[in-house]
């Protein structure tokens, strides 16, 4: 019988570092030690939302020798985004208060904390009307063009709209409503040359930026000869009114609900103008819709979910691929009796074999 061959024993080198040990042929071989292991996959830095539905974002993983790295599914998870956008309008009974108001201090005030993003616009406007002689033709273009030349403004800063122009025919009783609005209504629908207009108005406006207040305020001040404006007859111009239109535009999770009127006057007041104010309706659009704006996104024998505000859909608009995330099946009695008749017979039947 041959003689055992011991292997020589190895000494560790003087570093330290343990010498490589060398399994049998057979043996399983281990992954070397400086093998990368592939990292996990954690959540996605983007969005996410949460809609029933498998949005999944590939990793960029490392493939390793000793190691296949995987990727796992995740749900996204997102709140809705609306844009809650309204105007309100303030009248000053004095313009000369418009050069010592903080508009900054105004928007302040009427931000609420709630609101993720506010985006204010503030414009300064100066109204008045012109009012022509009756049967004179004028334009909105021309009206602008004069406006802009008469206060040394850009035409793209001034708009014309024409007013209230009463017609009326010469037999009209001026003490007698009825007659005079059976005229007016007739008048209007005979041929332009047997009307005779008794007042031509146009409504003139121009609008400056926040930081052109004192221009606004000066407009105000400007004594105008309109003989020399470029019109065919001179018209006569009423007294101006300033006003400041504030438009918001909240971003947030849910509709807003806009400040009140007396909300805005108190504002202002605090800076020490008096306004009449007033506030426009609410008008809303998604960047991601809310599923309780949704129409028609639950199929038959479905329904939103109790919390639908707070679960957001895909896009701008809800379709029917949100249904996993908006809505939910609909428990009804007929199911309900359904599961009891077969509970019954089951104990029926079960009742039969015993006996």
């Amino acid at each position: 019988m041959a003689p055992a061959t011991m292997a020589p024993a190895t000494e560790a080198p003087a570093n330290g570092t343990m010498a490589a040990t060398t399994m049998a042929p057979d043996a399983t071989t281990m992954a070397p030690a400086d093998a990368t292991l592939a990292p996990s996959v954690g959540p996605s830095s983007g969005p996410r939302r949460l809609d029933g539905h498998s949005n999944a974002t590939t990793s960029n993983a490392t493939t390793t020798p000793a190691a296949m790295a995987t990727t796992t599914e995740e749900e996204c998870v997102c709140a809705p985004e609306v844009m809650s956008t309204f105007t309100a309008t303030m009248t000053f009974a004095d313009p000369e208060q418009l050069l010592a108001l903080d508009f900054d201090n105004v928007i302040a005030a009427m931000t609420e904390d709630s609101w993720d993003n506010t985006e204010a616009v503030v414009l300064i406007k100066f109204g008045f009307s012109l009012t022509f002689a009756e049967g004179t033709a004028v334009t909105a273009d021309q009206c602008v063009s004069a406006a802009a030349l008469a206060y040394s403004v850009a035409e793209g800063m001034v708009t014309c709209a024409a007013g209230e122009a009463a017609v009326a025919s010469g037999t009209a009783d001026a003490g007698n409503d009825t007659a005079s609005t059976t005229t007016v209504a007739a008048a209007t629908t005979t041929a332009a040359a047997s009307r005779r207009l008794q007042d031509v108005v146009m409504d003139v406006q121009i609008s400056y930026a926040q930081s052109d207040v004192a221009d606004a305020v000066a407009a105000g001040n400007t004594d105008v000869d309109w003989a020399t404006a470029g019109f065919a007859a001179t018209p006569t111009a009423s007294d101006g009114v300033a006003t400041v239109e504030m438009t918001f535009t909240v971003t947030a999770s849910a509709q807003i609900e806009p400040p009140m009127v007396s909300d805005f006057e108190t504002a202002f007041l605090a800076e020490g103008a008096t306004v009449t104010a007033a506030v426009g309706s609410l008008e809303v659009a998604y960047s991601i819709m809310p599923c309780s704006a949704a129409t028609d996104v639950c199929a038959a024998g479905y329904t939103l979910r109790d919390n639908a505000v707070e679960l957001a859909c895909a896009g701008a608009e809800c379709s029917s691929d949100d249904s996993g995330t908006c809505c939910t099946q609909v428990a009804t009695a007929g199911a309900q009796h359904t599961c009891m008749l077969g509970s019954l017979s089951l104990l029926a039947f079960s009742t039969n074999l015993l006996f």
